[in-house]
């Protein structure tokens, strides 16, 4: 029973790590911040630890993935309805998050808004599906 119970944490690891891969996040520092967990608990999750479900929760948020699949291999990795735009809404919040981080490393305010910059080429272009 107990070497089942390590296999199934072994495969649990290793379904966190090819979301994590797919998403082409080389370092868990990175995934880590994205999903709000704790980059030693990821590291250990992926090794095939223990994980709470409410950090499962967390992950699958980030990775827009089903919980059921990263807990037991069941189901679609992909939950139905879960699309490219709700991907790029979180990767637009975790670069945010990153350089909001990188400007107060380097002692400045929060980053400037390239739509406000007034140079001809500095307007960014967010794309979103229209609510019905």
């Amino acid at each position: 029973m107990a070497r089942e119970a390590l296999e199934a944490d072994e495969k649990r690891g290793e379904r966190l790590r090819t979301l994590r891969k797919r998403f082409e996040y080389a370092d868990l520092k990175s995934a880590a911040s994205g999903a709000g967990v704790s980059e030693g608990g990821l590291r250990k999750w992926e090794s095939g630890g223990e994980i709470e479900l409410k950090s499962v929760a967390a992950l699958a948020r980030f990775y827009g993935a089903s919980p059921r699949w990263i807990v037991e291999g069941k189901e679609p990795m992909f939950r139905p309805g879960d699309d490219f735009l709700a991907r790029l809404d979180r990767l637009e919040a975790l670069v945010m998050t990153q350089s909001e981080q990188l400007a107060e490393l380097l002692g400045g305010g929060p980053p400037r808004d390239p739509d406000d910059s007034g140079e001809p080429g500095g307007e960014l272009h967010h794309f979103r599906r229209e609510k019905d």
